[in-house]
């Protein structure tokens, strides 16, 4: 029975593992994508290019494409400030790290219920971790989470 619920708590902690690193990553594109945006929009909007083409052609609509433009790169601004994407990858690295602890300390067990050695302690103490660890962990977004959890149960 020992063997069972190890095999299962293997792979919910290889989801949970792998699955926060993946957040991580996804956020982190997300954090680069939003930076590299605002940072462009806002120096094309704040150089004298625009100014030059309204002068040149004079008409209204380069003002409004300028405003336009300060509009978007000021809510991108603020949305990236307001998601905390920063702070978000931190976090699942974090989480990452910490599953992945426990995570090694459970296949070190595996290896030792291999020779009849009493491991109900050791299941408590990876348990109380994992706990631990979740408790601390950001939420996995479920577009992550749900695929890996299920391509892990095909390799079952």
């Amino acid at each position: 029975m020992k063997e069972g619920v190890m095999d299962e708590w293997l792979h919910a902690l290889e989801v949970m593992h792998i699955g926060h690193h993946k957040a991580a990553s996804y956020y982190s594109k997300w954090h680069i994508w939003m930076g590299i945006s605002v940072i462009v929009i806002s120096t094309f909007v704040g150089t004298s290019i625009i100014t030059s083409v309204a002068e040149i052609y004079t008409v209204a609509y380069v003002e409004l494409i300028a405003g336009i433009l300060s509009f978007i790169a000021a809510s991108l601004a603020g949305i990236q400030t307001f998601l905390n994407l920063e702070s978000r990858i931190q976090k699942h690295h974090s989480a990452a790290a910490g599953f992945g602890k426990v995570r090694r300390q459970l296949e070190q067990l595996v290896h030792l219920s291999l020779h009849d050695v009493d491991i109900q302690e050791k299941l408590d103490e990876i348990r109380s971790s994992w706990d631990e660890v979740l408790g601390n962990a950001p939420n996995l977004p479920a577009h992550i989470h749900d695929p890996l959890k299920a391509e892990k149960k095909k390799d079952q």
